[in-house]
């Protein structure tokens, strides 16, 4: 996991596929890799306007749910 912002902004010149990049970035969120890439792919999803929620059981998810709609901008709800 990369916390430093300097090692982060030498990414943007960095020939990496964009979700990986976007992956990259939001596991400052402290997620495990799965859900990170998860919500990477999310996020690009989004990005099209084609997902505004992500529905998940995961309670480390649900945790974060605030700092991932401000990061992401998508809404986390609960499954459960």
């Amino acid at each position: 996991m990369i916390d430093d912002e300097a090692e982060l902004a030498s990414l943007d010149s960095t020939r990496i596929f964009h979700v990986y990049s976007r992956a990259i970035r939001l596991s400052l969120l402290g997620l495990r890799t799965l859900d990170t890439l998860h919500l990477a792919y999310a996020s690009w999803l989004a990005s099209r306007k084609l997902v505004r929620r992500f529905l998940t059981l995961d309670k480390e998810i649900d945790k974060r749910r605030e700092a991932i709609r401000e990061e992401v901008g998508i809404e986390v709800e609960n499954g459960g």
